[in-house]
């Protein structure tokens, strides 16, 4: 079936991947990460990235974590590579001492990228409300 089928083309892929690196004289993890991280960092869409990691689901919380940094100023672009490179269904295959590090951290990034958006939105709730409201009630002094 279909997942068979997937399966033979994985296998393929690696064979030949190996193959591919060995001949290069790269390591067969540190190339996926640091095409994946050119990948970003070249600001190509992000769902070359997520194809490129396809065969690699343990290297995307690494990925976000080397890629944060790119995108100090740009919270759209943090959210987009939190919900394509961590996937908190994905967050419990990671159960080794140092994978809760990782996992610690990216789900944390998750949280912020969350409390950055929450933040904006009441932010723009309170300019809205003070652009709304008439210029009596701001010139009028509350004295009580």
């Amino acid at each position: 079936g279909e997942c068979g089928a997937a399966r033979r083309i994985l296998r393929l892929f690696w064979g030949h991947y190996v193959c591919f690196v060995r001949a290069a004289g790269r390591h067969v993890l540190e190339y996926a990460v640091e095409r994946a991280v050119a990948a970003v960092q070249h600001r190509s869409s992000f769902e070359h990235v997520d194809l490129l990691l396809l065969p690699f689901h343990p290297l995307r919380p690494l990925v976000l974590l080397l890629t944060w940094p790119l995108f100090e100023n740009n919270l759209a672009a943090r959210e987009r590579l939190v919900r394509l490179l961590w996937k908190n269904n994905e967050a419990e295959k990671y159960s080794h001492p140092l994978h809760t590090v990782v996992r610690n951290a990216c789900s944390l990034l998750a949280y912020r990228v969350r409390l950055a958006w929450w933040c904006g939105r009441k932010l723009a709730e309170s300019l809205d409300t003070l652009s709304s409201s008439s210029p009596e009630e701001e010139a009028a002094p509350v004295v009580r």
